[in-house]
């Protein structure tokens, strides 16, 4: 299919479809992009695809392809999850589930452009904190947990936008990822990229597809992305990090 030529404003789209995953993607009403499969090549023959079968913005279940050296052999994992919100005004509650056992839940706290949440990852009835974070944008600019690192627009490009670190009494400034995006039919694709190591990362190719069009479809495992060449990518949360929960590996329930 034909690549839509289509301008982003990259720091807005970047915002928004965190915002939209980790937050807004939970109301019933829901409607916008959601995250339907990603690509990452590990290298050396390896590599990991990942597909979320929905009901609408319901997350039904996902399969996870881990593809070793030998392309013959291929670990499958299946989830059956389910979802329980507790919602208030400007916050809620959500609860995750994996084959009937709760496992995780986040609290959340949104307001115009500012987002604060608390992961708890759940063993029996313990609780126990995992990570807390906050995300704002102001003017041009994408702020996380009290100010650094930052998101910006790339200067030469409106379609991409950097994460940019600096390093505690340092005068310069470390890109530590950009984001790209490009149309594919009605086809959101995120590439995610490491200047830091250009020679072996390629980039995390996220697909986002509208809500209302989501089908749980069959998968056919060697046919779900477009042909390319990525080398030896990892998952990565907005802050450039490698993804470091279970929650952020699977974005866009």
């Amino acid at each position: 299919m034909a690549l839509n030529s289509f301008a982003f404003d990259c720091l807005r789209t970047t915002f928004d479809l965190f915002v939209a995953s980790q937050y807004n993607m939970y109301d019933e009403d829901y409607n916008g992009y959601v995250l339907d499969s990603l690509y990452t090549d590990k290298g050396e023959g390896q590599s990991l695809s990942i597909k979320y079968y929905r009901t609408g913005n319901h997350l039904d279940s996902t399969i996870e392809y881990n593809v070793t050296p030998d392309t013959t052999t291929q670990r499958v994992i299946v989830y059956n999850e389910t979802v329980k919100v507790d919602k208030e005004e400007n916050s809620k509650t959500v609860h995750f589930y994996k084959d009937g056992e709760e496992y995780q839940k986040i609290e959340f706290y949104f307001k115009d452009d500012s987002l604060y949440y608390r992961t708890l990852n759940i063993q029996g009835k313990i609780e126990n904190l995992y990570e807390e974070y906050s995300i704002y944008i102001v003017n041009d600019t994408i702020f996380e947990n009290e100010g650094s690192p930052i998101t910006v627009h790339d200067s030469e490009n409106e379609n991409r936008c950097s994460v940019n670190h600096q390093m505690q009494a340092a005068t310069s400034w470390t890109t530590l990822m950009t984001y790209e995006y490009e149309t594919r039919g009605d086809t959101l694709i995120q590439t995610n990229h490491n200047p830091a190591n250009n020679q072996s990362v390629n980039g995390t190719k996220e697909f986002y597809v509208p809500v209302d069009l989501l089908q749980t479809t069959p998968i056919i495992s060697k046919k779900i992305y477009p042909v390319a060449d990525w080398k030896n990518s990892k998952q990565f949360d907005l802050l450039g990090r490698p993804a470091k929960s279970e929650h952020i590996i699977k974005v866009g329930r």
